[in-house]
């Protein structure tokens, strides 16, 4: 009879976790939507009135803050004591530069590859910065270029990956939705952030290999390295590079080039991720929680991702936002 009565609550239980498994497809792309909104709202600040002062960079840290880390913070907290712990808060090995350095390569090709075509098609690139409003007029002084470094490259490494690559991707992987899921769930999350239907498979690029970096590495700190050394490219050697295109009738052999520099970096990188990989299995490391954790076969988990109410949302306001910047284009 005791038996019996064990038998009989065991599918109750797993029902009740079922249930707490499905909160990840809410919560995630929840805190993305609360960002986006804010990032919107940020678009109504007058953008003349910080343009000329001298605490524009100042007022950007404090806005970025406000954007990205205060919900983050927020929603931490309401996660509980010991939350922290599980975000993958944790340094990389030195082992890892030479992959970190190989995904930003990857990244940096396969980013150029796309806008080259945008340039050749379009004849303009659009900024890659979320805040590309309010960065001041040039300026070769040391001091200016210390504070567009921080502004603009160092800090929105930090928070933007804090947020989708630290939390979201815990989030999903807690969930039991395993790697692929919360890899591809952060990807497009942190690409609708951005508000660009053009750059949109650029910042989906980038999603995708900052992931898989924090994937690998275990180490968010490891994506932010990445992030930030696209960021120093886009605003320093990016312009420079673009600006040496004199002949368009040579894109076509520059996007070759580019494509083969991308496939080879590519070839390199998960080169790496196999030493990585056979390296934890000969030091009998424990199994990735992206791995342990999984609940549901990758196709299940993923469509039941991109269903979410709160997941709609975003891409709803994402159609709403860029609709809107299109008409005042």
């Amino acid at each position: 009879m005791d038996k019996g009565k064990i038998k009989d609550k065991a599918p109750g239980a797993e029902s009740s976790s079922e249930r707490q498994l499905g909160t990840a497809v809410f919560t995630a792309p929840l805190l993305t939507l609360v960002i986006y909104l804010l990032l919107t709202f940020s678009r109504l600040i007058d953008i003349e009135q910080l343009k000329y002062r001298d605490n524009i960079y100042l007022s950007i840290i404090i806005l970025q803050l406000i954007i990205f880390m205060l919900p983050a913070l927020f929603f931490c907290k309401l996660k509980g004591t010991g939350y922290s712990l599980r975000l993958n808060l944790r340094f990389f090995a030195p082992t890892r530069i030479w992959f970190i350095v190989l995904s930003a390569l990857t990244l940096l090709t396969g980013s150029a590859v796309i806008r080259l075509a945008e340039l050749g098609y379009t004849g303009t690139i659009e900024s890659f910065t979320l805040y590309d409003r309010f960065m001041p007029f040039a300026s070769l002084s040391v001091t200016n270029i210390i504070y567009v470094i921080i502004t603009f490259a160092a800090l929105p490494a930090i928070t933007e990956e804090f947020v989708f690559r630290s939390i979201i991707i815990t989030e999903y992987e807690e969930g039991g939705y395993g790697g692929f899921c919360a890899a591809l769930m952060s990807a497009l999350l942190f690409s609708l952030l951005h508000s660009s239907i053009s750059q949109f498979p650029v910042y989906f690029l980038g999603g995708i290999i900052f992931s898989a970096v924090v994937i690998v590495t275990r180490s968010v700190f490891a994506a932010m390295a990445v992030h930030f050394l696209n960021n120093i490219y886009q605003l320093f050697l990016e312009p420079f590079i673009f600006s040496l295109i004199k002949h368009p009738q040579n894109m076509v052999f520059l996007i070759f080039t580019c494509v083969v520099l991308f496939l080879i970096c590519l070839a390199l990188t998960l080169g790496q991720v196999e030493k990585i990989y056979y390296l934890y299995g000969v030091t009998n490391r424990e199994t990735p929680a992206w791995v342990k954790n999984r609940k549901k076969s990758p196709m299940r988990a993923t469509l039941e991702a991109l269903v979410s109410p709160t997941f709609l949302l975003c891409v709803l306001v994402f159609v709403i936002v860029t609709l809107g910047i299109s008409e005042n284009i």
